[in-house]
């Protein structure tokens, strides 16, 4: 369940005991209390048309035809106050509250931005943005790997631990990942910012770093990431990066023997079949590999 449905579920009273128990234990849950023990010192006059009625009907038995003032704003007020008291709660967590989406292990999500700009998320990583600011504010965070299709507007950036990515209206990669952070730029102009280094790319350029070495190139032939069609692709990569990518698509732990992990790697592997995409990462650097189980693979130098 999405942490949206906890929160309305927990204001109307609707969470079965076992979502309750779930939903206790998040951030979110610790926020509410937090809020709803605030709102205790600052609680609305309570406010009841039955009574409010009853006084009405006994002051004018009491006025018996003598003229009665009615004290209308005092009870206006009392629903006003309860008014804003409730718009501000829902304003603050269906509006303010911070949007996180993440993907687990072979996992994969599109999502839509409230600028209907979309990004597709690769598998164990996630996005975070304010969906109250979206408007004066196109602001993402992003932990892993997501390729963005941005509809034209105002300044939109991505942020990682590596560095900005900056554009008005484009489509590109950003894969942030330990040691390796990667821009490609599909359609547009992208402008990035990461260390000590500022790059503008045009349609079809690459900015990459890779333990703080720059590498930038041109003439980027695909039309889109390859992991989009269910493929992981690579052009001169370190191989500790493609054991970790097999390791994010196919939810396994590869043990690796004997092998330079820093040596330089091209070529891909496909999302669907564990046995081909062991044959395409091992053949061409004459690695030996044994699948022990479903969790566990040994890669090796087959010793030549």
């Amino acid at each position: 369940m999405e942490k949206e449905e906890y929160i309305k579920k927990w204001i109307e009273g609707t969470l079965t005991q076992e979502e309750k128990v779930a939903f206790e234990k998040t951030e979110d849950y610790h926020a509410l209390e937090k809020l709803s023990n605030a709102l205790q010192a600052f609680k609305a006059p309570e406010y009841n048309p039955q009574q409010e009625l009853e006084k009405l009907h006994a002051n004018k038995k009491r006025a018996q035809g003598k003229t009665v003032h009615v004290n209308w704003f005092n009870s206006l007020m009392k629903i006003a106050a309860t008014l804003v008291v409730m718009a501000g709660v829902y304003f603050y967590f269906f509006y303010s509250a911070e949007v996180t989406i993440e993907t687990s292990f072979a996992d994969r999500k599109e999502v839509v931005l409230p600028d209907s700009s979309i990004v597709i998320l690769n598998a164990l990583s996630s996005i975070s943005y304010s969906q109250g600011n979206w408007e004066q504010d196109r602001e993402v965070e992003l932990h892993g790997e997501g390729f963005f299709k941005v509809k034209k507007g105002s300044r939109f950036s991505v942020e990682t631990s590596s560095g900005t990515v900056t554009v008005l209206g484009t489509q590109f990669n950003v894969k942030d990942r330990e040691n390796f952070f990667e821009v490609v730029c599909f359609e547009g102009l992208v402008q990035v910012s990461a260390s000590d280094h500022e790059a503008k790319l045009s349609q079809k350029h690459m900015f990459r770093l890779v333990d703080g070495q720059l590498f930038q190139e041109a003439n980027i032939l695909a039309a889109s990431p390859a992991w989009i069609g269910n493929e992981s692709a690579f052009e001169s990569v370190p191989f500790i990066q493609v054991v970790d990518e097999f390791e994010r698509q196919y939810g396994v732990t590869v043990v690796t023997e004997g092998i330079a992990l820093g040596q330089t790697f091209t070529g891909k592997f496909t999302h669907g079949d564990l046995t081909l995409a062991l044959k395409s990462i091992a053949y061409p650097l004459n690695l030996e590999y044994e699948i022990l189980d479903n969790q566990k693979i040994i890669l090796k130098s087959n010793g030549e």
